[in-house]
């Protein structure tokens, strides 16, 4: 049997898996819990007032691109968990921060992960991280695109990883600001 073959067949059998489908909290077939943002206290701060936005670039993660990684390192970047970020950062306008809220507040658009679930995706990789500010709170969340991932820190304590449309939610709001901190980067794509 050949690795396309055995790959396929894992994925079926994850997917008609009856542990599936026993509980009616999951969503779909993957083993997710769906998170209620208005009643779950880490989403509080979408009631409060945000009073500052900022977004940071990733630096690249690809696999077999260690060498670039190294070269983009020499630049002025931070480290967050366990993904590294340029120092260069841009304030989110209004309009982002209430497209943020807007994400975050809609039913089923958040879910989290159950014990033993598993994503082929080659791991989470933070595209871009944005923090916002409260009166009392910062709050930053770590977005890829790869895994549609997001982890969610408050005041820089690791709070969870959820599974999100990231790449629908997020991506034409980052856009503008993919030359952070790497104005090089795209030429080298």
């Amino acid at each position: 049997m050949n690795m396309k073959t055995l790959h396929f067949l894992t994925l079926l059998l994850l997917a008609i898996s009856p542990m599936s489908y026993s509980l009616p909290a999951y969503a779909g077939n993957l083993g997710m819990y769906i998170v209620d943002t208005d009643t779950n206290e880490n989403f509080a701060f979408l009631k409060q007032d945000i009073k500052k936005g900022l977004v940071y670039k990733g630096l690249p993660k690809a696999m077999g691109e260690s060498e670039r990684l190294e070269q983009e390192k020499k630049k002025p970047h931070f480290q967050k968990h366990t993904d590294y970020f340029y120092e260069e950062s841009a304030t989110i306008g209004e309009d982002f921060i209430k497209h943020i809220q807007d994400i975050l507040q809609t039913k089923k658009a958040i879910r989290l992960y159950s014990e033993g679930v598993v994503k082929f995706c080659g791991g989470f990789h933070a595209d871009y991280m944005i923090t916002l500010h409260t009166e009392t709170q910062k709050i930053d969340m770590q977005i890829c695109y790869g895994c549609g991932d997001m982890r969610l820190f408050i005041d820089d304590v690791f709070i969870n990883e959820y599974d999100m449309n990231t790449e629908y939610a997020f991506k034409k709001w980052t856009d503008p600001y993919s030359e952070l901190g790497s104005p090089d980067e795209k030429s080298a794509q």
